[in-house]
Order: structure tokens, then sequence, then C-alpha cells
């Protein structure tokens, strides 16, 4: 089998908890693939596990669901497939950004962002939902190659923890693995959103999401031990900005 293989499936396992057996002729599978190496993998894993969500959109839609229904089963979907690990560093980092801006743990302030960022997920998938589910379930597949690859752009240049008072920075994504990555990205993302929405929600999209995995990212100063947490958050918080924007250029002229 072709490599891109091989890396796609590594990072579908890292991302997801499928239970994905080794594939014929594949090396054993270690806790990570190699980012430097493979990066260029994760927009592909990114839409197929959107790709899973959209399925069960279109089939709940297919069955007459409401909207809110279908795009509140997708999202579950996605929760399960993916062992809620995004929602659960969204409600750790934002439990300690919290804890450092009031000097104690504030568990609500991690609930009230999980609460918001559901909310925010499903209305938006339910607004697209509305236009046609196929074309939503394509929004889906274009969130989660975009949203991936843009947090691991910005995670990968964030400092993972502190030590002795100092930043202990992670290792970079060289300069080729960025370019191999963000191509991959924008080929993918504009594929599943070009032909259903047109290029002002591609474009917009894209750029929403990038935006919101760097404003994410820039809160690691904040983050103490969760830093790993938030670089996971930031993903979430880009796969929202980008079905926002989609749905709302969507409804442009």
């Amino acid at each position: 089998m072709p490599p891109l293989v091989y890396e796609t499936v590594a990072w579908l396992r890292f991302y997801s908890c499928l239970p994905i057996p080794l594939l014929p002729g594949e090396p054993e599978a270690d806790a990570a693939p190699d980012l430097a190496r493979t990066a260029h993998a994760v927009p592909i894993a990114g839409a197929l596990i959107g790709a899973i969500g959209g399925l069960v959109l279109i089939l709940a839609w297919a069955m007459r669901l409401p909207a809110f229904l279908a795009a509140a089963l997708a999202l579950a979907t996605l929760v399960i497939v993916t062992c809620a690990r995004a929602e659960q560093a969204l409600t750790a980092s934002t439990e300690q950004i919290g804890k450092s801006q009031t000097g104690g743990a504030v568990m609500s302030y991690g609930v009230i962002a999980l609460v918001l960022a559901v909310l925010m997920r499903v209305g938006a998938l339910e607004g697209l939902t509305a236009l046609g589910a196929f074309k939503a379930a394509l929004a889906l597949v274009g969130a989660g190659a975009v949203s991936r690859a843009a947090a691991v752009s910005f995670s990968l240049t964030q400092p993972v923890s502190q030590s002795e008072g100092a930043a202990v920075a992670v290792q970079r994504l060289d300069v080729a693995a960025l370019q191999r990555l963000s191509i991959v990205a924008l080929v993918v993302g504009a594929v599943a959103i070009l032909p259903a929405y047109g290029v002002g929600s591609t474009v917009v999209g894209i750029g929403a999401a990038i935006g919101a995995a760097a404003a994410v990212t820039a809160l690691s100063r904040f983050a103490g031990d969760a830093t790993r947490e938030l670089a996971v958050a930031a993903e979430q918080a880009a796969e929202i900005a980008f079905l926002v924007a989609v749905l709302v250029f969507a409804h442009g002229p």
C-alpha cells in the first residue's frame, strides 16, 4: 500500500478510539505518529472523521428527523468516535485558565465553555442542515480537515510545559512539513466546501479556523500545566469557527 495510507491510518488511531487493526505490511503502531514526517496526513484523517459524522447526519435527515436532532446525532457520533478528547481538553484548559486568573479552582468555567461549544457546534450544523443535509455533511468533512491542520500548525509553536520557570518548547514542524500540511489542508477543505458553498464560504471558513486556532493557542501563557489540553481545544475552536463562517456566507449573496 502507498505510505500515505499507513500515515493516514496512524493519525486516525491518534485522533479517534476506533479499533483499527494493523494493515498488511504496516509497521507496529507507535503511541503517536511522526509529525514532522507525516503531518500532511493530518487533514486527511480529520476529513475521514468528519465524514463519519456527516454520514450519520445524512441518514438522520433521510429518516425525516428535524435538523436540530440530525445535527445533535452527528455531533454525538463525533464525540463517541473521538472519545470526547477535544471536549475533555476544552474543559481542562478552561478550568486552568480560570484558576490562573482567579487564584482558585473554577470548575464552572470548564462547564460553561463546554456547553457553549456544544451549542455553537449543534447550532451551526443545524443551520447548515436546513440548507441541505449533503452540503452540511461536506461542511463537516472540511471542518474536520481544516480544524486539525490549523490546531497542529499553531500548537507546535507553543510551549507545552513549565520547568523551573522556563518554558520547554515542543519540537517544531520544519518548513517543508508545514508546507505539505498546509497544502493538503487547503486542498481537502476546498474540495469539500467549494462546490457546495462557493468561494466566499471556502476562503472565510478556512481563515476563521486559522484565526480561532491562533487565538486559543495564544492563551498558552495562562494555561499552566494544561497547555497540551489547550492545543487540543484549539482544534474544537477552529471547527466551530469554520462551521459558523461557512454558515454565515452560505446565506450571503
